[in-house]
């Protein structure tokens, strides 16, 4: 079959961000940044090519939350400094001038949308997504969820009904 789609895609992003940034003593600086964001399209292979408006949904790339903490210091190091103030200037360029850095970052996790390996819709666009039956993050005896094996439970999941189109 042939599908023609006309640029109907529609997206939205809110947004909010904060930024702390610190300059200390002694060398010690420390900036915090705070990203709260959501991100909704209906971009993708729609399930549905006749309602592009099922497709609505958080976008592929949301993350919602995400917090960036560094410092950086200075060590006390090289001409002028507490440690080893009196080099002169090759020393000073070998051993002075030198800092420690670190950055912490935290986000959370981009959306999961199940997909089923089939064309259940009969639709040609293999994008079909499983009825959501149960809870998906209940842990059975077989499946400790949110772990790198299992991180969602498949039984809270079924196979709908097939499309009208095949039952015509």
């Amino acid at each position: 079959g042939i599908s023609l789609y006309s640029p109907t895609q529609t997206a939205e992003y809110d947004g909010l961000e904060m930024r702390l940034e610190r300059r200390l003593a002694k060398g010690l600086q420390m900036l915090v940044s705070y990203t709260w964001a959501r991100t909704f399209d209906n971009a993708g292979t729609p399930q549905d090519p006749n309602s592009l408006q099922g497709q609505w949904g958080p976008s592929n790339f949301d993350i919602p939350s995400h917090l960036s903490v560094a410092f950086t210091y200075r060590l006390p190091v090289g001409k002028g400094l507490r440690y080893l103030g009196s080099l002169n200037r090759a020393g000073d360029a070998i051993l002075g001038g030198w800092q420690v850095n670190s950055i912490y970052q935290y986000h959370m996790g981009l959306p999961f949308t199940p997909i089923l390996p089939i064309d259940n819709s009969n639709t040609l666009e293999n994008q079909d997504r499983p009825n959501l039956i149960g809870n998906p993050y209940q842990s059975t005896a077989t499946c400790q969820t949110k772990t790198p094996t299992c991180w969602a439970n498949v039984a809270a999941f079924e196979i709908g009904r097939a499309s009208c189109r095949e039952r015509v």
